[in-house]
């Protein structure tokens, strides 16, 4: 016999709506038809034991939750920066499934700092709109610490580490989440005392990724978090591209690598700037407006250059790739695993709820404690 389900119906409706799917995506993705699902949600059918848990996946809720047995509570999702002159602009189901998932783990460390008085809150700068990001791109650069010299000389991959463990490192979480297509470039969250940032797994080009970064980065020290494009259209997305920019491609920089003073105009061709994109760890086309920006190239270079860009071709896929342990803290970064088993060292939570909160089996905590250790030893030795 079949085991079914009694559920809530207005709290099925409720959970297939939050994660912004239709009821064809939903049944397609719970592997049922279309018809049955429209029965379960009109109360004339129940779910069976298979697809009730299905359920709890798709939509990311617990159970308990699903069955109407608790409240839900309910995080709304960040603020949307796509929309333009108040039009609405849908979001993927791919999108709202990253948020929820980076808004949970950021509510797992919330938790863990209630219990654990060694995980403490950053304290990031508050910053306005009103500030010139140009100036404050270059103030934070500053204060990073790192030399136009020393980016001239890393790859972009280590770059983009390097850059990714040092915003970290003040606390903000990095996530690398797969986000819809052609639905946003990065999100920023700021709902509780521990800010977190996710780029879009789909970007391949760590040039592309890092500029993300920044951008995301601004968002937050202007408290003004959300859901990004990065469209110049909306002023404080405008905000955060020109600080990205000042960051990654100092005034100073472009001068070293272009020949450029003050005063004078250039016209590069793409194979200079596919030169200049690579020293300065950033994309073509964000080098191109970046001169334009700075008054080192006429207007229309950008436009020009990004009508002879190609998307760049996927890689092969080779035999084997990345071990697992590099994979997860490429997609999860170093805080929250960082945060998890500081507090299971510090008998705080036990292996098993350590396991739950990273999403990882007790038999690779220790594995990744250790690749922890000998992460941050890498990027320490970069300039040795």
């Amino acid at each position: 016999m079949v085991t079914k389900v009694p559920v809530d119906t207005g709290t099925i409706v409720w959970a297939r709506k939050r994660s912004q799917l239709s009821v064809d995506r939903a049944a397609s993705l719970l592997k049922c038809e279309t018809s049955q699902l429209e029965k379960i949600e009109a109360g004339t059918a129940m779910p069976t034991a298979t697809q009730f848990r299905r359920m709890a996946d798709i939509y990311l809720l617990p159970e308990a939750t699903l069955l109407g047995l608790v409240p839900a509570s309910e995080l709304a999702l960040p603020k949307d920066f796509r929309s333009f002159e108040g039009a609405r602009v849908d979001l993927s189901y791919e999108t709202v499934l990253a948020v929820r998932r980076v808004q949970a783990r950021q509510e797992a460390i919330a938790h863990l700092a209630e219990i654990d008085d060694q995980i403490v809150a950053p304290e990031l700068p508050i910053h306005t709109i009103r500030d010139d990001p140009e100036q404050l791109g270059a103030s934070f650069r500053r204060e990073f610490g790192f030399p136009v010299i020393d980016q001239l000389t890393l790859t972009t991959q280590q770059s983009y580490q390097r850059w990714r463990r040092m915003i970290e490192d003040m606390g903000v979480s990095v996530y690398v989440e797969p986000l819809g297509k052609d639905d946003s470039r990065g999100v920023s969250m700021y709902f509780n005392e521990f800010p977190a940032i996710i780029i879009d797994q789909n970007e391949k080009q760590h040039g592309a990724r890092l500029f993300t970064l920044f951008h995301e980065l601004a968002h937050l020290l202007i408290r003004q978090t959300g859901i990004s494009n990065f469209s110049p259209r909306n002023a404080v997305e405008n905000f955060c591209n020109r600080f990205a920019a000042s960051f990654l491609m100092p005034r100073e920089a472009v001068q070293a690598v272009f020949d450029v003073a003050d005063g004078k105009k250039i016209e590069p061709d793409l194979p200079q700037l596919e030169f200049a994109a690579r020293k300065l760890s950033v994309t073509i086309s964000q080098i191109a407006l970046r001169l334009e920006h700075l008054e080192y190239a006429p207007k229309g270079l950008y436009a020009r250059i990004a009508k002879l860009l190609r998307p760049p071709s996927p890689k092969p896929k080779g035999k084997g790739g990345p071990e697992w342990k590099y994979m997860y803290l490429s997609r999860y970064g170093h805080n929250l695993p960082s945060y998890v088993i500081g507090s299971l060292d510090r008998g705080q939570i036990s292996s098993v709820e350590a396991a739950r909160l990273m999403d990882a089996a007790p038999a690779n905590i220790g594995v990744l404690r250790a690749t922890l250790a000998e992460r941050r030893l890498d990027v320490n030795d970069v300039f040795a």
